[in-house]
């Protein structure tokens, strides 16, 4: 595996890790989508990550390189846009890179535990 993709699974495997943790502050704009903005010195980045269904017909099913792939139903993309220069500076699908399926796939599902993981700390606060 070159240098290049081990640090693209080590980043995207790190944003998973604080998402599960609650440390990133993703927003759900709607059902499938999850969105994370992170303002650095001069830019402002917006990331989202998606998941839609795919259907299983017999044509999807002749593309895919292995059994355990025709087992998933859904596709994720995930981009990083330069909001101020409405840019998009990343894109990954796993319809086009079945490789980033597993860290995409984690990434969504920290996602959506790490809205439940602050929504859970706020009710708590509200309690005491």
């Amino acid at each position: 595996m070159s240098e290049e993709r081990e640090n693209l699974y080590q980043y995207l495997a790190e944003i998973a890790r604080r998402s599960f943790e609650g440390e990133i502050n993703w927003t759900q704009p709607n059902p499938s989508t999850f969105q994370w903005v992170q303002e650095t010195d001069d830019e402002l980045y917006v990331t989202t990550i998606q998941k839609a269904s795919m259907p299983h017909t017999a044509g999807n099913l002749q593309g895919l390189k292995s059994l355990k792939d025709s087992y998933r139903k859904s596709v994720y993309l995930f981009q990083v846009q330069d909001k101020r220069k409405r840019q998009v500076l990343l894109s990954l699908s796993t319809r086009d890179r079945n490789d980033v399926y597993e860290p995409l796939e984690r990434i969504y599902e920290a996602a959506e535990k790490g809205m439940d993981v602050r929504a859970s700390n706020i009710l708590k606060k509200l309690l005491n």
